[in-house]
């Protein structure tokens, strides 16, 4: 596990991070690190009026937890109806356009998607947490207002969302996949927006990304839903299926993974073979998605999407800590770093590839290098943004 820094006690943590032993922001209505795990956020006993009153929330009819439970600590302010209109607003103006990779499909996301959302209320909240978020990255005299706000936004989305899963129709199922993508994009943004002191939460945030794109499998049962039910999005997609051939990726990169194959080779004789099958699946996907980023970096759909293109078996031993695993992901790290002029992902790639790389190397010193080319990587995002 990642080291922890050492934190002074406090009275009034939430519940979770106290049973984590890690200190809780107390920020309200969901500490920063509960919302990062998606987990409820309690508190022991409701907090006085002072100090509620230096924090803020959000009064929205039916807002829960990411989980979808009422918390016990929320403290109401009123968004106005202005504010919904300034969210929605700046939403078309600026923050679609951080979600766009050019202008073949800059309208699904100032026009295909805000439609869709006139009829669906989980979409709407999705687009307004975006919003929020955004906001509160791009102003961050407003940072703590705006954060608290998206947060409660996206709580509010995710209870909808989840009722909406238990009776998927070809009515919704078009802004469940909307609302997915919207999903997945807050999971990479939220720890870079509303930092903790918990260095895991990068790993944290991976793996409720994968915990989200596992969800599409009920919304997209295949091909004919591409075509038949999902066609209005094709600007997502639609230069970058399949591309014939296979571009390759840069030297550096293939030589990179080639190492990693080789200890995944190297283990093999002491492993179960489904689990090397799974070390390899996921080398092969990285190395096909890393070709494509090679021939154009324009697409970064593809990069948020890859755990989708690996077996449960790999996602399993991720979230068990093996080091293999870590060992792989630290090179998916590799493959975030595109993300870095997107203000949602601007910090996962070196956060992710520096995390894991402190894990892998207290039970491993001897993999190195295996994680040299990754590491180097980050150091060289970071000088560039410094």
């Amino acid at each position: 596990m990642p080291l922890r820094k050492s934190h002074s006690k406090s009275r009034f943590g939430c519940l979770p991070c106290k049973k984590r032993h890690i200190k809780c922001g107390e920020e309200s209505p969901s500490c920063n690190n509960c919302t990062n795990r998606r987990v409820q956020c309690v508190y022991k006993s409701p907090h006085t009026a002072d100090e509620v009153s230096s924090r803020s929330s959000i009064s929205m009819s039916g807002s829960e937890t990411l989980f979808g439970e009422p918390n016990v600590a929320r403290t109401p302010i009123t968004v106005t109806r202005a504010q919904e209109l300034h969210l929605m607003a700046h939403y078309i103006t600026s923050t679609s356009e951080t979600m766009s990779h050019g202008k073949e499909d800059i309208h699904v996301w100032q026009q295909i998607i805000p439609d869709e959302a006139i009829h669906h209320e989980f979409l709407l909240n999705g687009i307004l947490a975006l919003s929020s978020l955004h906001y509160a990255w791009k102003f961050p005299d407003s940072k703590l207002v705006y954060s608290e706000i998206a947060m409660n936004y996206h709580a509010s989305a995710l209870k909808g969302f989840r009722d909406a899963l238990n009776c998927i129709t070809d009515e919704n199922r078009c802004a469940l996949f909307a609302f997915s993508v919207i999903l997945n994009v807050l999971a990479l943004a939220f720890p870079n927006i509303c930092p903790t002191s918990e260095q895991s939460s990068r790993e944290d945030s991976v793996v409720i990304l994968i915990e989200l794109l596992q969800g599409l499998q009920f919304i997209i049962r295949g091909p004919e839903d591409f075509r038949i039910h999902l066609e209005k999005y094709a600007p997502l997609w639609a230069r970058f299926v399949n591309p014939v051939p296979p571009p390759k990726p840069a030297d550096e990169v293939a030589t990179a993974l080639a190492r990693l194959r080789e200890r995944t080779n190297s283990i093999q004789s002491s492993i179960e073979a489904e689990r090397h099958r799974s070390y390899l699946s996921g080398i092969e996907s990285l190395e096909a998605i890393f070709g494509q980023m090679n021939q154009d970096s324009t697409y970064l759909g593809q990069i948020i999407g890859w755990p989708t293109t690996v077996g449960p078996t790999l996602l399993d031993l991720f979230k068990q800590e093996d080091p293999m695993a870590q060992l792989i992901f630290i090179h998916y790290g590799a493959l975030l770093l595109y993300t870095r002029d997107r203000w949602w992902g601007r910090n996962t790639g070196v956060r992710l590839i520096e995390s894991l790389s402190r894990s892998v190397s207290n039970r491993h010193p001897d993999w190195a290098d295996l994680m040299q080319w990754a590491n180097t990587a980050a150091v060289l995002v970071q000088e560039d943004q410094n």
